[in-house]
């Protein structure tokens, strides 16, 4: 329950209109994809390493 509002709440914060918040909002969804995930970030894109 708790990862789904988390998602929800990226989702409403990277829709905003002002662009500190969205600047935030990416910042906070990135640490939590490389928390839960082992990424490796290439020019602003995201891709996921095959264990």
């Amino acid at each position: 329950m708790h990862q789904a509002l988390q998602v929800a709440h990226a989702w409403q914060m990277l829709h905003f209109k002002d662009p500190a918040i969205v600047a935030v909002a990416t910042a906070q969804v990135c640490q939590i994809a490389r928390k839960r995930y082992r990424l490796i970030e290439v020019t602003g894109r995201v891709k996921t390493t095959s264990s």
